[in-house]
């Protein structure tokens, strides 16, 4: 039986979002801005994957080839998953660039790092999924990956 089996929780992935600006071999200097990956209440009982949604703004005032990586976040091991707020508990979830959820989006060390023409302001989706039938407790989960912006 699940702990929480009626009650939903709250998830939110932090996207730590640094602008910065860096000069590429085309002469371009892109900067980048984040949102969270945001997803709706997560019932534990429930047998579908909860979806999430965030987005990745690139402004490059010269076109220019981006390679644009995710870190797994507190998961060394690649596996990614939001720590409960008080509690121990961990709910796994990850980050796709495409919206069937089947191509990770990571930073080359998990997943693959996603290469972009940017040319002016170029919007990108994040897809978030976490998985179902988790056995957790009621509360909010977060965890924070780390965005980096390569030539």
């Amino acid at each position: 039986m699940f702990r929480s089996k009626l009650a939903k929780q709250l998830a939110t992935v932090a996207v730590l979002s640094l602008p910065v600006c860096g000069a590429f071999a085309s002469g371009a200097k892109c900067t980048f801005s984040a949102s969270d990956v945001l997803f709706p209440g997560y019932d534990p009982s429930a047998v579908q994957t909860t979806l999430g949604f965030g987005t990745i703004v690139v402004d490059c005032p010269q076109p220019a080839q981006v390679t644009i990586g995710i870190s797994s976040g507190r998961a060394a091991d690649g596996n990614r998953r939001m720590a409960h707020q008080t509690r121990g508990d961990f709910l796994a979830y990850n980050l796709y660039v495409d919206s069937s959820r089947v191509n990770l989006w990571g930073d080359g060390a998990f997943g693959s790092a996603r290469a972009v023409d940017a040319k002016g302001r170029t919007v990108l989706s994040v897809y978030g999924a976490i998985f179902p039938r988790q056995d957790v407790w009621v509360g909010t989960y977060s965890d924070t990956v780390t965005i980096t912006l390569l030539p």
